[in-house]
């Protein structure tokens, strides 16, 4: 039986390990820069904020645009402010259905792109997904892949931001309903 030098156990015989030097470490020089994780994981930020700065923009305008149309139609047809109990119910029904409406556009624009970008496997998951995420419920059932999740946030706050705005638009509608009422009453 032959004995092995504890310190050449597992190592192949006749071969001894060399020190590899500093400059053998040390890559090429290379005129294209090597990808690194660190590198994917920028680029990917980048991209999914940028949709992010897109898909909001796209919220804003479309709310913006709904409202300006929803303001100019009240105007149009309501020049004067009804001030009995059923034309005033009837408008207010139908200034909330428009907004609702609004908010659905909205919410479909988000889902679009989540299924264009293959974030949710189905067009019923992508509008389950953006409508409970815009309107803040937040189930949790549904969720983003991983480089698309910040989205999920982003969506909730500018679904809070726009209904704050149909809140004021709302508000306005009534105050003007009940404006003249309360000024001729105090007078």
């Amino acid at each position: 039986i032959s004995r092995q030098d504890p310190r050449r156990r597992g190592r192949p015989k006749g071969r001894t390990l060399r020190p590899v030097s500093r400059r053998a470490r040390q890559p090429a020089f290379s005129a294209r820069p090597v990808p690194t994780i660190a590198a994917a994981l920028w680029a990917a930020i980048v991209s999914t904020l940028l949709a992010a700065f897109i898909l909001v923009a796209a919220t804003v305008v479309l709310h913006t645009g709904g409202l300006v149309a929803l303001l100019m139609s009240l105007k149009r047809k309501h020049a004067h402010a009804p001030t009995r109990f059923w034309p005033m119910t009837l408008l207010l029904i139908e200034v909330t259905w428009i907004l609702i409406l609004i908010h659905a556009a909205e919410i479909a624009v988000w889902a679009l792109f989540f299924l264009w970008a293959g974030c949710l496997p189905d067009a019923e998951s992508a509008f389950y997904f953006s409508g409970v995420t815009y309107a803040t419920v937040g189930y949790g059932d549904v969720v983003l892949p991983q480089p698309w999740r910040i989205l999920g946030p982003i969506e909730g706050l500018t679904g809070i931001l726009m209904c704050g705005l149909s809140t004021g638009l709302y508000i306005v509608v009534i105050s003007r309903l009940i404006g003249p009422r309360l000024k001729a009453e105090t007078q």
